[in-house]
């Protein structure tokens, strides 16, 4: 769903190429793996019958052996294929999880999209993707997003003020900005942490919404070597440790066709409270630890040092503090609406506000969507327009500030509402037959800066575009082609009068 648009580069992850191991080698135990699949599927359409009929939600644990899966804590190869299924997608063991929403968001997406998982290998990395949606709404004229004057790149947010009348964020290098509205898309881990301070603090059920859910850490360790000395012919490798769930568990090759032939790299993953003991010793030690698994999984092969060696640490990162959510048994769909509500003018998106894709990426994309278009009604645009005007783009430096004259920009309101040709759209493009508006957006454009060089109306226009409501468009679009810049330059009167018969043939 978001990669096609940007032509990432994927390779699908074939499940059926696994080899199984324990401390002694190679060990086939795949007919657990049957065993898993079929007490799951009796597991999902019991789930289905609890939400359908408002039933109590109970653990996975509970779903799953119910099902019959009746797992033992002495049987390492059980453990291994358990977490091969569940703590691999939900970075979290079934006792924690909910059975009902833990099982719904998983056949949702896979449902939805197709049951094939694709592994990304685009050399630009999955910033292709990101970089992508952000060139519909962020603009620059070397055309990379990210030199859009609004995005506010290594800008760490410490404090964000609320109200009823607007928002106020600051950050760690002293610089403000003023709201009339805000998206805080924060991670959950983020919002547990207290990594921002909230003011005034946010109410009780906020909070409680907040901490009733769980933050996953999901890492990927990834080792390369002078020469390959696993299977070339198989993706993936299962690890059963004799003593420890989710020890260093899945391996996955990436020098295979396909993927990066030749590459000799393997990772592994860990999650959950591995994940956490990995991300908080050295690397040096981590490393010893994966070399000692690999040797007792192939026992007459030469396993080397790598000549390369990296993992992130997506817990200690504080603008992550782990790297998706997951739902607790217990946790009601109502608590899920006060976790995805507003606080006044402050609003929440983010994979964890999304109930039927929460810990997906595309559960983060489509919250923030549905967020961006739920609290920006098309009625509302031309409120929005001026508070935009007035509050938004209007710095906190007080040097800023003292540039404004808001008498001006309340005259222009004044005239832009009597004056306005049709609908409710006070783009440039269309207050052209108005001298007094053009007069008093000249004197806008020369009293108020954003960003140096940027005009603020400007900057407005390509804010409304974020918006993305169909009648934005086409007079965003016909805004650009005049060229309205910092420098006032339009194009001619014959050039200007086609865009806007363009423009209103839109509307």
């Amino acid at each position: 769903m978001l990669r096609k648009p940007y032509l990432a580069t994927v390779t699908h992850s074939n499940y059926s190429s696994i080899r199984t191991y324990n401390e002694t080698g190679f060990t086939d135990y795949r007919h657990l793996q049957r065993e898993y699949a079929e007490a799951y599927r009796t597991a999902s359409k019991e789930a289905g019958r609890i939400m359908t009929e408002n039933l109590q939600d109970q653990t996975a644990r509970t779903g799953l052996s119910l099902a019959g899966w009746r797992l033992r804590k002495d049987d390492s190869a059980a453990q291994a294929v358990e977490w091969w299924n569940w703590d691999w997608e939900s970075a979290q063991t079934p006792d924690t999880s909910s059975l009902v929403f833990g099982l719904a968001a998983e056949n949702i997406t896979f449902q939805q999209f197709g049951a094939r998982n694709e592994l990304v290998i685009d050399p630009r990395g999955y910033s292709a993707i990101v970089n992508g949606e952000a060139a519909t709404f962020l603009y620059s004229e070397d055309g990379d997003p990210r030199m859009d004057p609004r995005v506010r790149l290594q800008t760490q947010v410490t404090d964000i003020e609320y109200s009823d009348k607007g928002v106020t964020i600051r950050n760690s290098d002293g610089s403000c900005v003023e709201a009339a509205y805000a998206i805080c898309t924060f991670s959950l881990g983020v919002l547990q942490n207290d990594a921002v301070r909230f003011r005034p603090a946010l109410p009780g059920w906020k909070q409680t919404a907040i901490h009733k859910y769980t933050m996953g850490t999901y890492t990927k360790i990834f080792m390369q070597f002078e020469e390959m000395f696993w299977p070339d012919d198989t993706q993936f490798f299962l690890y059963a440790s004799p003593t420890t769930r989710g020890y260093f568990p899945v391996f996955q090759s990436l020098s295979m066709e396909g993927f990066l032939p030749g590459s000799n790299i393997l990772f592994v993953t860990v999650v959950d409270s591995e994940a956490y003991r990995v991300e908080r010793q050295s690397d040096a030690e981590t490393e010893a630890e994966i070399l000692d698994v690999l040797r007792q999984m192939f026992p007459d092969k030469h396993v080397p040092e790598p000549k390369a060696f990296f993992y992130p640490r997506w817990s200690e990162e504080p603008w992550a503090y782990g790297s998706y959510s997951n739902w607790p048994v217990g946790t009601t769909l109502e608590i899920h609406q006060n976790l995805r509500a507003n606080v006044q003018r402050l609003w929440f998106a983010g994979e964890a506000t999304s109930s039927a894709y929460f810990g997906f990426a595309h559960g983060a994309w489509q919250s923030g969507e549905s967020t961006a278009s739920g609290s920006v009604k098309p009625q509302n645009v031309w409120s929005l327009f001026q508070e935009h005007l007035i509050s938004q783009w209007i710095e906190c430096n007080d040097v800023v500030k003292a540039q404004v004259d808001r008498k001006t920009l309340q005259r222009f309101f004044e005239i832009a509402k009597k004056e306005k040709p049709r609908g409710t759209l006070p783009f440039e493009i269309l207050l052209k037959g108005s001298p007094k508006l053009r007069a008093m957006l000249a004197i806008l454009r020369d009293q108020v800066l954003i960003h140096g060089e940027k005009a603020i109306i400007w900057t407005i226009l390509h804010q409304l575009a974020a918006l993305n409501h169909d009648l934005l468009k086409p007079m965003v679009l016909a805004a650009r082609s005049t060229n309205l810049t910092a420098d006032g330059n339009t194009a001619d009167d014959t050039e200007a009068e086609v865009i806007q018969q363009a423009a209103e043939d839109c509307l």
